[in-house]
């Protein structure tokens, strides 16, 4: 298990910012730590990394818009 910091959302993918050296188009599952105002049960969101910067990664998410995402993105 590894952190980071999801800083950008769309229904098709993100950008985490995390120190973790992760190869393009490993498959990960991310779970998201929510603020209170949020359902508690996270799922876990099936991604790919489909590109790598100096500070993070870029993923897309297996499926599109995933329920998880969605919520979040209606707030």
């Amino acid at each position: 298990m590894r952190t980071g910091r999801l800083t950008d959302l769309s229904m098709s993918g993100g950008y985490i910012v995390t120190n973790v050296d992760l190869r393009e188009l490993r498959r990960l599952q991310i779970s998201m730590v929510l603020p209170q105002k949020f359902p508690p049960a996270t799922p876990l969101i099936s991604a790919y990394v489909a590109r790598k910067y100096r500070d993070g990664i870029g993923v897309e998410w297996c499926d599109f818009a995933p329920r998880g995402v969605v919520e979040l993105l209606r707030t």
